[in-house]
């Protein structure tokens, strides 16, 4: 989990390709979301 918080900051960090770094770090953001949640919901049905 460390390790994605650290390369979404360094991605965020580096503004010299803002563009493509906010979009891949929006993708791994909403993936980890939905994991987070579907993983949450699967725990609490067992």
């Amino acid at each position: 989990m460390y390790n994605v918080y650290k390369i979404t900051s360094i991605l965020f960090l580096d503004s010299e390709r803002s563009e493509e770094c906010i979009d891949f770090t929006m993708m791994c953001v909403f993936f980890f979301f939905v994991f987070v949640s579907v993983y949450s919901i699967t725990s609490r049905n067992n």
